[in-house]
């Protein structure tokens, strides 16, 4: 070892060596040279006691110990490494080879397989000059034993089996970013369509009360609402979710138009209730509701435009303009039934409701397709 460091820094100075190299180092020392010396440290200081070489190596060295965390540190140039590829300078300079930063968007990264490969396929024939260059001074001073010379073939294939397990790894790796970077394209260009509410996965059926649940949408504040079911001809009339006042129409109408409640007319229409203030039978087909299938409704109010619109599924929206504001109050969220205690849903055996979610705001189509997409597997 300290022949090759010799070799490498012919004219150093200073030659600086890991921690692992350094201990290599004194074994060696250790194993060519066992005598024992003995120290004055001073002027008129008494000799002490006898100590190993390598001990003297190791106390004397413990202090020149230094740590290389700026790239442009001249000690770099004085560096002992084995493997020059895996040299952290050198390994953060082909990191940033491989990888650069989208020059338009600071969150996005470029991967450069081509990049990749090439400091491997360097790496891989650097390592097979150096094999290269240490048969030629063999070859110089003696005749190469056919055991050295297959020894050296044998690292070469070695290389070469590694080289091409990497290039595997390397197209899993690229396979891998390409799914994250779908990902992430999905992910940017996936609406901002997280509820403010979700019913608890865990329950599902015709009949739920959430007291409190509605936090924030109250007045005429723009809202939404997405309910997935299952529904028959039984269900007619029947109310999918609602929320708002608990204040009803026969109790000297205090609760006009202070709900806001979702429910199937029939087979391809809707009702969308504020309680006194309704919009009736908003065509939603042409295919029938009652085909045993899950679908999902969402009804989304924007106050700016007084636009209600209700989607059915991935179907474009049926849009009607309101011409009274809601006055919605906050309050608990029911599935299946409201304050009035008319049109309750009924299920009569696999009628049922699974997933509904609020939103303050009126959520856009490509939202109303991401919880369909989302919601299917629920």
């Amino acid at each position: 070892m300290f022949n090759q460091i010799r070799s490498q820094f012919p004219r150093s100075d200073t030659v600086v060596l890991t921690g692992g190299d350094f201990k290599q180092l004194i074994n060696e020392v250790t194993d060519r040279i066992t005598m024992k010396v003995r120290v004055q440290e001073g002027f008129n200081s008494q000799l002490q006691d006898p100590v190993g070489l390598d001990k003297l190596l190791e106390r004397q060295l413990q202090f020149k110990q230094v740590q290389l965390e700026k790239l442009n540190d001249e000690l770099w140039n004085s560096l002992y490494w084995t493997h020059d590829l895996t040299r952290p300078d050198r390994l953060a300079k082909a990191i940033n080879t491989v990888v650069r930063k989208n020059s338009t968007n600071a969150d996005h990264f470029y991967y450069d397989s081509q990049a990749a490969k090439n400091i491997h396929q360097l790496g891989i024939r650097h390592m097979i000059n150096q094999h290269s260059k240490e048969l030629k001074n063999q070859s110089s001073s003696f005749t190469p034993l056919k055991g050295q010379i297959t020894e050296i073939q044998r690292i070469i294939n070695q290389h070469s089996k590694e080289l091409k397990n990497q290039s595997s790894s390397l197209t899993a790796l690229e396979n891998r970013i390409t799914s994250l970077e779908i990902a992430s394209q999905t992910k940017a260009k996936e609406p901002d369509c997280v509820p403010f509410w979700r019913m608890p996965t865990s329950d599902s059926g015709s009949y739920f009360t959430y007291f409190q649940a509605n936090t924030r949408i109250s007045g005429d504040s723009s809202r939404s609402i997405c309910v997935r079911f299952r529904v028959s001809s039984s269900n007619v009339d029947h109310i999918l979710a609602s929320f708002g006042s608990s204040g009803t129409t026969w109790n000297n109408g205090i609760g006009c138009n202070k709900h806001f409640a979702l429910a199937v007319a029939n087979a391809t229409c809707v009702n969308v209730y504020g309680m006194c203030v309704d919009n009736y039978h908003i065509h939603v087909g042409p295919n029938t509701l009652y085909d045993g299938n899950f679908h999902q409704l969402c009804a989304t109010y924007n106050n700016i435009s007084s636009k209600l619109c209700v989607y059915r599924d991935l179907q474009d929206p049926t849009c009607i303009i309101r011409t009274t504001p809601y006055n919605t109050g906050l309050g608990d969220v029911r599935i299946g039934w409201w304050p009035d205690h008319n049109r309750r849903f009924i299920s009569t055996g696999s009628e049922t409701i699974k997933a509904v979610s609020l939103f303050d705001k009126a959520i856009s189509q490509d939202c109303v397709a991401h919880l369909v997409n989302t919601t299917n597997d629920l």
